[in-house]
């Protein structure tokens, strides 16, 4: 599997290179499909790519939207992803406006393209050479790599079956389990229009239920058009950490493939999540990563030498996977 790197030289380029792939990725889907069915991501990192989106013009009708992964927390808590993906959100006419959080933010119109309609330049022209190119080779032989270790870990992880954890107990309201959706301001947080064109995860029902509900809704999805992921300082990615690779202790709840996971032991808070399984997530056509801050240098570094406990190289769709660099880990004696 290909890993495709890709460099910017400004914070305004790293937006509309962004900007241009999402744009790439929907034109393709919609000439061949009739619908876009993309995944986002959490963190502050895509939260600038959304709030772009939002300003531009798309076939907001035929999008189909999903979530990598969602921590849980309340309907209207700061920190949910859906909440962090509000403006992009509000712009497909499902959420309601007491629900959005900040705002779209500003933006330099310079970055703001017009959406699928508008001529994008070629992505491919700041790939970086892949590994065994000679230019490759040359550029960055002095680096030192990582031990790969037994590179069937990433199997056992990507496969994510382990024992069962006793649950948390269902919310509960009026002797019944929770709304999916919890009243926000008076309002639901969220209404299922154009035939559930925006797909939640419904954490309100606790992690094992919820993980159970967005797999059997996604039993009769094909393959994602485009899945956007982060990554962590500590390599991961969604909601899959690396400790639940090194470790004996059983993280994650799931069934061996299954596409949703339960996640009751995350390293960083809240502990109990949902994710997309790495399986799920590398069924897509295209996967993009958005990685941006000096943080990651390590975790970037790892993940170039092949080490096996980086859960972002776990994501292996067969047409490989392209990782947009932020400006500061742009440079050749910052890129790893």
């Amino acid at each position: 599997m290909q890993t495709r790197w890709h460099f910017s030289d400004s914070d305004t380029a790293w937006l509309a290179e962004a900007l241009a792939f999402v744009g790439r990725a929907e034109r393709a889907a919609l000439t061949a499909r009739g619908e876009f069915h993309i995944v986002l991501a959490g963190g502050n990192t895509p939260r600038k790519v959304y709030e772009a989106l939002a300003r531009e013009t798309h076939d907001w009708p035929r999008w189909r939207v999903w979530f990598g992964d969602e921590r849980c927390l309340p309907a209207d808590h700061p920190e949910r992803n859906s909440v962090m993906a509000s403006a992009l959100l509000e712009r497909l006419g499902v959420l309601n406006p007491p629900f959005s959080k900040g705002g779209r933010g500003d933006l330099p119109t310079s970055a703001v393209g017009t959406g699928i309609n508008s001529p994008q330049p070629p992505f491919e022209k700041a790939v970086l050479p892949l590994p065994g190119d000679a230019t490759e080779n040359a550029r960055w032989s002095g680096l030192p790599l990582f031990q790969r270790g037994n590179e069937g870990d990433l199997a056992t992880f990507a496969c994510a079956a382990v024992s069962e954890i006793p649950p948390n107990p269902p919310l509960k309201k009026g002797g019944t389990t929770a709304p999916t959706a919890s009243p926000v301001n008076g309002n639901r947080a969220f209404e299922k229009k154009g035939g559930g064109q925006v797909h939640t995860i419904p954490v309100e029902l606790g992690a094992r239920a919820a993980a159970a509900a967005y797999a059997a809704e996604l039993a009769g999805v094909g393959d994602f058009d485009l899945v956007i992921l982060g990554l962590g300082e500590d390599g991961h990615t969604a909601s899959l950490f690396p400790c639940h690779i090194s470790c004996h202790t059983p993280g994650y709840v799931a069934k061996p493939e299954a596409d949703a996971l339960a996640v009751f032991d995350a390293p960083k808070p809240p502990p109990e999540r949902v994710s997309l399984s790495a399986d799920r997530l590398s069924r897509a056509r295209h996967v993009l990563f958005l990685v941006s801050g000096l943080g990651k240098r390590e975790a970037l570094r790892h993940w170039r030498a092949g080490a096996p406990l980086i859960p972002a190289a776990t994501i292996q769709p067969e047409a490989g996977v392209d990782v947009l660099l932020a400006p500061d880990l742009s440079t050749p004696g910052v890129f790893p």
